[in-house]
């Protein structure tokens, strides 16, 4: 449908813009040459074939390589660099992050370090490449740093709300999501833990912390990348 706007719109004497988001399709799943070099073989994917925007805002010269590889009539490419980045800076400058830390931590930051996690979209199916058994080994995995670490405070960021592991209306709900929502409720009750709500803004997050780590296929990831 929205090759055919953009047609529309060209005869209308007007101009269509595409803005990508970094993560999806074959980008991030590539099994091909080093990302340096111009020509590498990725997984093209029918999403991105024979788009035809008169402009494409791209994230990084590697992503305009990677829509290079369909047939496509996009008229004009754009390497403007991650967008969300300056939303970070901002954050950082306006002293933003600051007071996020100690509406988090209150007093209790005494030169400890914040520690950012965002987890991904966990699928328990075949052909998942994220789920929800990773999803319980991954909290298992920062419950077990907070007891060996305590000079570590941290914020956890979840990707989804806790109705997509326990609403039965919803696509991918599993049995394994009672498992993941233990580990929620655990991280939860940690007095050196502040448990994001799924819908909090991730800039925010990251300009008050000072590491940011993210489970593989996580667009924060990709998007720094």
């Amino acid at each position: 449908i929205q090759r055919w706007h953009n047609l529309m719109v060209r005869r209308m004497g007007g101009q269509s813009w595409c803005f990508a988001l970094a993560i999806g399709g074959g980008y991030i799943y590539s099994e091909g040459q080093a990302r340096a070099q111009k020509h590498w073989v990725e997984k093209r994917s029918r999403a991105y074939a024979f788009d035809n925007h008169d402009h494409l805002i791209a994230q990084s010269q590697q992503m305009i390589i990677y829509h290079w590889q369909h047939p496509q009539s996009v008229r004009a490419y754009h390497n403007v660099g991650n967008l969300w980045s300056e939303q970070v800076r901002r954050g950082c400058l306006t002293g933003e992050g600051q007071r996020l830390r100690q509406a988090w931590f209150g007093g209790s930051l005494d030169g400890r370090k914040v520690v950012a996690w965002f987890d991904t979209t966990f699928v328990e199916e075949g052909e998942s490449v994220s789920t929800y058994t990773e999803a319980i080994a991954w909290y298992a995995d920062l419950l077990r740093l907070l007891e060996e670490e305590e000079r570590l405070l941290m914020v956890i960021k979840p990707s989804k709300s806790e109705a997509w592991f326990m609403d039965t209306r919803k696509q991918w709900v599993h049995p394994l999501g009672a498992r993941v929502m233990e580990q929620w409720h655990r991280l939860q009750q940690h007095p050196r833990v502040h448990f994001a709500s799924s819908e909090e803004d991730p800039s925010g997050v990251i300009a008050a912390s000072d590491l940011t780590i993210t489970f593989c296929f996580s667009s924060p990831s990709a998007e720094a990348l």
